[in-house]
């Protein structure tokens, strides 16, 4: 449908300064959503924090489901688990640094998909093994004055919905804890 930002921005009813938008995202048909990756990133309830690791410079791009799969401007999301962390837990700082050069999702993609929760794959829900998945978005981190925290996606039974956590760097990170990230790099 839309294949560009122009093309997008002419579509929009709205138009903004500078020719952008200022929603972080909308939905554009039945499993499509539009999401600006250059949104400013949400601050926790409780406490200020600061954002790390932001991406930017993506303008916006488009989410799509396709079966039990993921699109993000077609590129495929992919579980990712680091070639250790199925046998030994890995730290969370570890993590990070190991996924800093790789193509992983941020918190504007996560918000966007937890307001149109139909986008999920049900596929995510649950290992082979039938253990709960935590799908971390590395994209962004949030720091506080004590601790750095990364966000993740997960599926609560007991709610029967998807629901958003953090988790604090100086934790450990199994097998069941994938990054979100894509097969192949976003142009910026």
């Amino acid at each position: 449908m839309f294949e560009t930002s122009n093309q997008l921005i002419q579509a929009s009813a709205i138009t903004y300064p500078d020719g952008l938008d200022s929603r972080p995202w909308f939905r554009a048909g039945e499993h499509v959503v539009f999401v600006n990756m250059d949104e400013a990133v949400v601050r926790g309830e409780d406490h200020e924090r600061t954002s790390w690791r932001t991406q930017h410079g993506l303008g916006w791009v488009r989410v799509e489901r396709r079966g039990e799969l993921l699109y993000v401007s077609g590129r495929q999301v992919v579980l990712h688990i680091e070639h250790d962390q199925e046998t030994t837990p890995v730290s969370g700082f570890v993590m990070a640094r190991r996924l800093q050069q790789k193509h992983v999702l941020g918190f504007r993609v996560l918000s966007a998909l937890t307001a149109n929760p139909y986008m999920i794959p049900a596929s995510w829900k649950q290992d082979r093994k039938g253990r709960p998945y935590w799908l971390f978005f590395w994209g962004e981190g949030f720091v506080d004055p004590v601790e750095q925290y990364v966000r993740y996606l997960a599926w609560d039974e007991g709610t029967d919905r998807w629901v958003v956590r953090e988790r604090r760097l100086s934790a450990y990170w199994g097998g069941f804890d994938p990054a979100l990230m894509l097969d192949q790099p976003l142009c910026s």
